[in-house]
Order: C-alpha cells, then sequence, then structure tokens
C-alpha cells in the first residue's frame, strides 16, 4: 500500500513529448524516498484515477496534488470531487495559475473573452485540508482563485506569463516542501 502519495496535473497545452516544468518537477521529486509519483494530462479521466488511488492507497495515505493552468482549474478539482466519493481526503493542494474550465464545455469555450477574466473561482471539495496557489496578472488566462477547501492560504501573485508559471520557483519549492523532498 502506498502512504504518500504526489500527483502532477498537466497544463492545457502540455504534453509529454516537451519538456516542461511540470516535467522538470517530475523529474526532482521521483526519487524521493516513501513517495509514489504520478504525472498525469489534465482531462484525464477523475473517476478512473481516484478508482486507482483508492484501490492502492493506505488507510493513512497523505494525498497531494500539484496542478498547473488547467490541470489546477480543471484537473486537480476533478480528481478532489471523485476522491472525495470515495471517502479520501486530499491532504495539500498547490495549484500554479490554476484557469477554472467547465468540465462540459469543449475546449475552444474557454477561449472566449468572458472565460479569460480573472474573477471566476474554483470550488474545491472541504475534503481538501489545505490549497495554496500562485498566480500572475501580466497576460491571459490568469490564476483564478480556489474557494471551499478546509483552509486556503492567500494567493501569491508572480511577476512571471502564465506559459511560464509551471516553472515558477516558488511553486516547485513548495511542492517539493509538500512531500519532504
Amino acid at each position: 500500500m502506498i502512504d504518500q502519495w504526489l500527483i502532477l496535473i498537466s497544463g492545457f497545452r502540455q504534453n509529454y513529448k516537451d519538456l516542461t516544468g511540470m516535467d522538470l518537477l517530475f523529474q526532482r521529486v521521483s526519487q524521493t524516498p516513501g513517495l509514489r509519483v504520478d504525472y498525469i494530462a489534465w482531462n484525464h479521466d477523475p473517476d478512473d484515477w481516484a478508482r486507482f488511488v483508492h484501490r492502492h492507497a493506505s488507510a493513512a495515505c497523505r494525498i497531494i496534488i500539484a496542478g498547473y493552468s488547467w490541470g489546477g482549474g480543471r484537473g486537480a478539482k476533478a480528481l478532489s470531487e471523485a476522491l472525495r466519493e470515495r471517502a479520501r481526503v486530499v491532504d495539500h493542494m498547490l495549484l500554479s495559475d490554476p484557469v477554472y474550465r467547465r468540465s462540459w464545455a469543449p475546449s475552444w469555450f474557454s477561449l472566449l473573452p468572458s472565460s479569460l477574466t480573472s474573477d471566476r473561482t474554483i470550488h474545491l471539495p472541504s475534503t481538501v485540508l489545505l490549497c495554496e496557489w500562485w498566480y500572475q496578472r501580466l497576460d491571459k488566462p490568469s490564476g483564478h482563485k480556489p474557494v471551499g477547501a478546509r483552509e486556503v492560504r492567500a494567493g501569491v501573485k508572480i511577476d512571471l506569463p502564465h506559459a511560464a508559471m509551471d516553472e515558477c520557483r516558488e511553486f516547485q519549492e513548495a511542492v517539493l516542501g509538500a512531500v519532504g523532498a
């Protein structure tokens, strides 16, 4: 059984063929003793992943989710909801410039001007115990505020464009700290 599990969730334009900030983070944490690490796409099937985690995690497993862009605003939210349905808590969620995306909307819907505003919120379940987040306002899209977790720390504004937020030093160091790397 797994006692500590980190799930990294990619941004919208990220894939496995290109080296990204999330990929570099995966490389940095993957050698941490006693830690299971997975790197999944933002549009993963949250129910499949929640079943997999539930089946292989110990009862006291510490679950940490780190997401970037749509991986934070859609992927992390959906996975935490699916885990809640299986009576699992997310101990720590770390989001870098999370962008909300409705699960039913086509991809182009998020490119409409009304979807690019920074005043949207990401509603997390209360089974997320702690959420930390970093955001930018240099370009669009820009981070949407997470709400609903038991504790949501104040967002930290970073002076980087959206495309570089997965490389954000503060975000990466916080993830490393969350898993004890």
